[in-house]
């Protein structure tokens, strides 16, 4: 499906077409340049609590938690909405999941979820589907703009 409206970045004037929105990088309106940052990650679970950081801009995520998993994913930003997928791969000796499983060394999950691009970094829990489609609770902070 195609968002219905599709914001261009761009650090040259631009003439937009029907449908598409054109900003400057530097706009403070440009979410998108606002995203690229550093985060501290926290979530909670039936099973537990955890933590990491995470780089979150230009499309890309990438970051640990305190176990040493890893996470990798993308995501797209329409219509106010934030929507990607990020790989979890378990640390050497593998991890205990906050939805109660145990992910062997080196292994893999993808999580899909969707939040508020405006708000997804104000501490505020979002829900999401976690290992096996056990809600859990997620929220991101801001530590620094990364001018990348």
């Amino acid at each position: 499906m195609f968002p219905d409206h599709v914001i261009i970045y761009s650090s040259e004037p631009q003439t937009a077409s029907e449908g598409y929105t054109i900003r400057s990088a530097q706009d403070p309106t440009n979410v998108e340049s606002n995203m690229s940052a550093f985060y501290i990650m926290k979530y909670t679970g039936p099973f537990g609590v955890g933590g990491g950081t995470l780089y979150i801009g230009k499309g890309q995520i990438m970051g640990t938690d305190v176990l040493g998993g890893k996470y990798e994913g993308h995501y797209t930003e329409a219509n106010g909405r934030m929507s990607g997928t990020v790989t979890m791969t378990a640390p050497p000796g593998g991890a205990p999941l906050i939805t109660g499983q145990r992910m062997p060394s080196g292994g893999t999950v993808n999580l899909t979820f969707e939040f508020p691009s405006d708000r997804f970094a104000d501490g505020t829990p979002q829900t999401m589907l976690g290992v096996e489609g056990v809600p859990i609770q997620i929220s991101f902070e801001k530590i620094r703009d990364l001018a990348l």
